[in-house]
């Protein structure tokens, strides 16, 4: 009765011969069994991860690869995601990268020792597909994920100007006579890297998000977000220099990380004033501020956790537990291969990171300093929300 899939490793993508039609029907009344698909994907030409009609999303695609794979019947298909049950773990937005993600859904049972790479056969090249897993019939891709680890990946030439400008920390002055040129590289000093670090660590714990997302009431309780690792580490990788900031996390808000690196990266070069991240400012419910958003090019999901559901399962031979053992040195070269080239090739020839901290970050008529008063509502005013409404808030 259990659901037969394949788990080996992913295969170059190429037109393969699928099941004729005896062999799979789409429309033949066959059981589903609940799943969750592991996949991991280049994010430069989607527009997210979510479905959204008029551009391409890697729901689009994987549906799609699996509806002509026969894992997904006619009438399924055409009545849309929610008959079968579609969940997505993390929602990531446009340009976003991921390296292992997953979706779950209700999938039709199939014998084929092969359907993985009958799958993959109908994948384009910048989706790859890890695996399938058997799950709980209650199993939800994104309520079941206890905490989500993306890694923010940008060229150490960001951090030049304060080192070669000298300026001092925290003062909450200005650079006007520093712009970071497309030449400069080198490892960025322990000194600096140490500094960097001190400033994310203000970011740690609980805390009010508002500022770092559109469309959040301060007073929301789903604002409140706990962050557990934020933190930079430099590397060498195709023979550039870079800083890796791993940030570790229960669920984040639409945009919120972009925001976090942004504004570590304001503080850093004392455009944004120090004192405002260590006196908490910036998550006062009663400040509003407009904060930088660093782009998207450098962020990707790194992985999902799901701690509680691989304890719930225990050592029922029947399901598998999400803790992707056997794939962690695919996982690891996608990232150094695909993920890290891709963002290292996209900014060499775009010089995005380069446009956005001279006109973000470094660019003297901007005030980041300022922030409007909100008032704080009545306490019949104060928003309320359900459980499920503030699911709806989660983005990433």
């Amino acid at each position: 009765d259990n659901l037969s899939i394949s788990t080996g490793s992913a295969m170059e993508t190429g037109e393969q011969p699928v099941g004729t039609a005896e062999d799979i029907s789409h429309n033949k009344a066959t059981a589903k069994r609940k799943v969750a698909v592991a996949f991991g994907y280049i994010g430069t030409k989607f527009s997210g991860l979510q479905q959204n009609d008029g551009v391409r999303t890697v729901d689009e695609e994987l549906e799609k690869a699996l509806f002509k794979s026969g894992c997904i019947a006619d009438y399924n298909h055409a009545a849309g995601l929610q008959k079968i049950n579609w969940t997505r773990c993390s929602r990531t937005d446009k340009g976003v990268h991921a390296a292992i993600n997953i979706i779950s859904l209700k999938m039709m049972r199939s014998e084929q020792i092969d359907i993985l790479d009958i799958i993959r056969s109908h994948l384009p090249d910048d989706i790859r597909l890890y695996g399938i897993y058997r799950v709980t019939k209650s199993f939800h891709s994104k309520q079941m994920t206890t905490s989500r680890e993306y890694e923010y990946v940008l060229p150490t030439s960001l951090f030049r100007s304060r080192a070669q400008n000298g300026s001092e920390s925290g003062t909450g002055d200005r650079i006007n006579d520093s712009v970071v040129g497309e030449t400069q590289d080198g490892n960025l000093s322990d000194v600096d890297l140490e500094r960097f670090n001190s400033i994310l660590s203000g970011f740690l714990g609980t805390k009010n998000y508002h500022n770092f997302s559109p469309r959040i009431s301060s007073f929301d309780g789903s604002a409140q977000r706990y962050i557990t690792k934020f933190e930079a580490t430099s590397v060498i990788c195709h023979h550039h220099d870079l800083i890796s900031i791993a940030i570790h996390g229960q669920a984040f808000l639409l945009n919120q990380i972009r925001k976090m690196i942004g504004t570590a990266l304001a503080l850093y070069h004392g455009v944004l004033d120090v004192d405002l991240l260590h006196s908490q400012a910036l998550f006062d419910p009663c400040k509003s501020f407009q904060l930088p958003m660093a782009p998207s090019l450098g962020l990707f999901l790194r992985r999902p956790f799901f701690r509680d559901y691989n304890l719930k399962i225990g050592e029922r031979t029947d399901l598998q537990k999400l803790d992707f053992v056997g794939f962690e040195r695919e996982i690891a070269k996608y990232i150094n291969n695909d993920i890290y080239k891709q963002i290292i090739a996209q900014d060499d020839h775009e010089q995005e990171f380069t446009k956005w901290i001279n006109s973000a970050i470094l660019n003297p008529s901007l005030a980041w300093n300022n922030f409007t008063v909100i008032a704080k509502p009545a306490p019949d005013d104060m928003p309320k929300k359900s459980k499920k409404a503030r699911f709806r808030q989660t983005w990433n």
